[in-house]
């Protein structure tokens, strides 16, 4: 974490770092032109970007040039029991290779807090006209699964810095979006926009609270379980405002159609969509992320 441009937080006992600051000491004004996305990647880069390429980092986001990566860094990993499992069982073999020359094993753990759901082996053998239907699906999934589970299980009382959430609490994303995002974390002192990548497409669903979240594959989120950086290049922003309801008689599943009529899914492919919503709440209407990321958003 660097210490330039970082500030106490008015009415409160926690720091924060000024990317407007920052952003302003390249470009005065600039910051305002900025949308809401590249505000959250320049506050990350301000606080945990090496000095040296500071600037040449912030000039890509003022600019909007797209010549050069800059780095990343999530300040959470969420993943799902399969692809999750297999990073821990890579860190689980690290350890026993410290061990096997005579180091402390209990020194490998995740340095970035890792968020372990396990929803990806359900399978629905009872349907819903059971009443006992959940419980007995619940049943199979851990005898198809034990020995799986009894890893995973494990990992949680090894490994410091990893939470798990056990089989039959819902899917990844809606407990990603109701339970895990703070949306502002704290951590030694410094209040940030909470910022995350997952191993799964429909990871940008807690996008819905203004969280940047990016789904990777098992070795990149690997890696920023470690503590690195995930590179990227700033990418295409485009800017979407909707106003008004729905008409009666038009539900959640029109939307999506009608929105890629205007932005086709051709302009959608690896961008960003910066949305402002009018008369609307977020807890109305969480799913927008997941149906943008349909069209490659």
């Amino acid at each position: 974490m660097n210490s330039e441009f970082r500030k106490p937080l008015p009415g409160t006992r926690l720091d924060y770092f000024d990317a407007r600051a920052a952003v302003e000491a390249l470009k005065p004004g600039a910051y305002a032109t900025l949308p809401y996305t590249s505000r959250v990647l320049a506050e990350n880069l301000v606080r945990r970007c090496d000095p040296a390429t500071l600037n040449a980092s912030l000039t890509q986001l003022i600019e909007r040039k797209r010549d050069l990566d800059f780095p990343w860094f999530p300040a959470r990993v969420v993943c799902h029991d399969i692809l999750g499992q297999t990073a821990l069982v890579d860190l689980a073999g690290l350890r026993d290779a410290i061990a096997s020359q005579g180091g402390d094993p209990a020194l490998v753990n995740p340095v970035v807090p890792v968020q372990l759901i396990v929803d990806h082996s359900l399978a629905v053998e009872s349907d819903g006209n059971d009443p006992q239907a959940f419980a007995k699906n619940r049943a199979i999934e851990d005898r198809r699964n034990e020995d799986r589970f009894h890893f995973i299980d494990w990992t949680k009382q090894a490994f410091k810095n990893v939470e798990v959430i056990p089989p039959g609490n819902g899917i990844m994303h809606q407990i990603n979006l109701e339970k895990m995002s703070p949306v502002v974390q704290v951590l030694d002192g410094v209040a940030f926009p909470d910022t995350l990548v997952g191993t799964d497409s429909h990871t940008p669903h807690v996008d819905a609270l203004g969280v940047i979240a990016i789904g990777v594959g098992g070795l990149e989120a690997e890696n920023v379980m470690l503590g690195r950086a995930s590179w990227m290049r700033l990418p295409d922003i485009i800017g979407v405002e909707l106003t008004g309801r729905h008409q009666p008689g038009i539900t959640d599943r029109h939307r999506p159609g009608a929105r890629a009529d205007r932005v086709p899914a051709s302009a959608e492919s690896g961008r960003c969509l910066s949305g402002v919503l009018r008369r609307r709440c977020v807890e109305s209407d969480p799913g927008r992320p997941c149906d943008d990321l349909q069209h490659g958003a």
